[in-house]
């Protein structure tokens, strides 16, 4: 799970992926004390969260091409900190389950490494931790973000007696097309190297785009930990993951959560800077699907 940004009106923020650097936050020695922190920043952070406790509670669905570089998981970690709610990177946590899965049987059987059932069971763990409490932002939905993908995890979530998603914001290249589009797919591939990942968390970090590197070259803004290089994209790839999103996975997405009205719209253009597309998506949350504003009118209404 990560944070987002430092005041919950403001995407950009010290305190987020791709901030601006503050005077506690360049030690490499680990995170300040309490003591050391102006009284200043301690008070801006008390106001941030009381203005969080504000905000009604949100179970959003961040989606999106996946692997094509619009910066999902760094949107999710900037709405989480903003809303004051949990970041829950689904991929992260199916890798993690797997692997733990992998070597419990390897050690018990002697060798057989095959691994079953798609993270669910993490996920309902991971929603116990008081940062899930108001809610949660939920992204890179295995396996392939489709709409069969988020009604498996709804399902499972439905039997272990978790809330329900309730709001899904499409982050999307709008200008994108058709497979020969590669002027989006060239803007996309330099947008995205130069990553540099802090695995334990999934906050990503890029050198080569302003505002989206770390504040402290190499180390992670909130651990302090050390970053790693990532694999370097391909068009091929961006291709690839751009073709299989506006093909049959997109409006799939998109009829599965207008059905319940809990879609967003319209999606939100990625080619954006990281700032406005943050804005974007923090307005979206705010308003809510159709489904929340007509119940909003109608207890209006009734009052």
């Amino acid at each position: 799970m990560t944070a987002v940004p430092e005041s919950s009106d403001e995407p950009s923020s010290p305190e987020m992926v791709g901030g601006t650097p503050s005077s506690t936050s360049t030690s490499t020695n680990g995170p300040p004390r309490l003591d050391q922190i102006p009284t200043v920043d301690l008070l801006g952070e008390i106001r941030r969260r009381q203005a969080i406790l504000s905000r009604p509670e949100r179970r959003v669905v961040l989606t999106g091409p996946q692997g094509a570089g619009v910066g999902i998981a760094t949107q999710a970690a900037r709405l989480a900190r903003a809303w004051g709610i949990c970041d829950i990177n689904h991929q992260q946590l199916v890798e993690e389950e797997a692997a733990a899965a992998a070597a419990a049987r390897e050690q018990q059987h002697g060798g057989d490494t095959t691994t079953t059932g798609g993270g669910v069971p993490a996920i309902v763990e991971a929603m116990k931790a008081p940062q899930c409490r108001r809610g949660f932002v939920l992204h890179h939905i295995q396996p392939d973000n489709s709409a069969l993908s988020m009604m498996k995890v709804e399902k499972e979530l439905d039997h272990f007696g978790m809330s329900p998603i309730d709001t899904a914001v499409i982050i999307e290249p709008k200008e994108y097309s058709n497979t020969t589009d590669s002027d989006v797919e060239t803007s996309l591939m330099k947008r995205i190297s130069g990553r540099l990942y802090h695995k334990p968390s999934g906050r990503v970090y890029n050198v080569s785009s302003p505002g989206c590197e770390p504040k402290v070259s190499g180390e992670d803004d909130l651990t302090y930990e050390p970053l790693s290089v990532g694999k370097e994209p391909s068009l091929n790839m961006i291709s690839t993951a751009l073709n299989e999103w506006f093909g049959p996975i997109r409006k799939s997405v998109v009829e599965y959560f207008s059905r319940s009205g809990k879609l967003v719209v319209p999606s939100i253009d990625a080619m954006q800077s990281p700032n406005e597309v943050a804005e974007e998506v923090l307005e979206h949350v705010t308003k809510g699907p159709a489904m929340k504003q007509q119940q909003t009118l109608s207890e209006n209404n009734n009052q």
